[in-house]
């Protein structure tokens, strides 16, 4: 990656050199942002509007996008500036007079609905849903029960499952059962032959 005569890294495919922040900079970029005409303001709206269409075009930005993203300086400079930005914002008096009366207005309104008791009951139930979403609800005492016990997860997983018709791990239980059965009749017959 290159740098700008700031220290900022650039793209080598940048024409002029420098970052954006340079360039907005430059007195002569901004006099010649600002010559634009209605037309030429449509032109350049359409072209972005096609070049978004395209899928080529969407599917290199996306990757270029990705490769950006993975790059932890680059994520530690977005964060960097993100929160020197909320910082700066932080200091004008009005801006956290509204966030502050905001939330309030906010909490206000759900303070008593999540406060209910029907709601934490609910809410309970929501989050205890998802959390055995891989479990029936008629094994979610089994379940319990094995917890207690000190099974983990995937041993828990793997003895309740194993109980639930259709699943992987009922059908290699039934098969085995099937197996183990077939090898002690096969063993008793051998044994009464004689």
């Amino acid at each position: 990656m290159t740098k700008c005569a700031c220290g900022a890294g650039i793209s080598p495919k940048t024409k002029s050199g420098r970052c954006a922040r340079c360039a907005a900079a430059d007195p002569a970029v901004r006099a010649k942002k600002g010559k634009l005409t209605a037309e030429q303001r449509a032109a350049r709206a359409e072209r972005a509007r096609l070049l978004s269409a395209d899928p080529a075009v969407v599917a290199k930005r996306t990757a270029a996008m990705a490769a950006t993203v993975a790059d932890p300086a680059v994520r530690a400079r977005h964060a960097q500036a993100c929160a020197a930005a909320k910082a700066e914002r932080m200091k004008d008096p009005a801006f956290r007079a509204k966030l502050v009366e905001a939330g309030k207005r906010v909490g206000a309104l759900n303070f008593w609905h999540a406060c209910t008791p029907d709601a934490r009951e609910k809410a309970r139930e929501e989050i205890r849903r998802a959390h055995l979403a891989w479990c029936p609800e008629e094994f979610w005492e089994l379940n319990a029960s094995l917890k207690a016990k000190g099974f983990r997860l995937a041993e828990r997983k793997a003895i309740i499952l194993a109980d639930v018709e259709g699943t992987p791990e009922h059908a290699r239980r039934t098969i085995a059962n099937h197996q183990f059965a077939s090898e002690l009749r096969h063993a008793r017959d051998i044994a009464q032959r004689y």
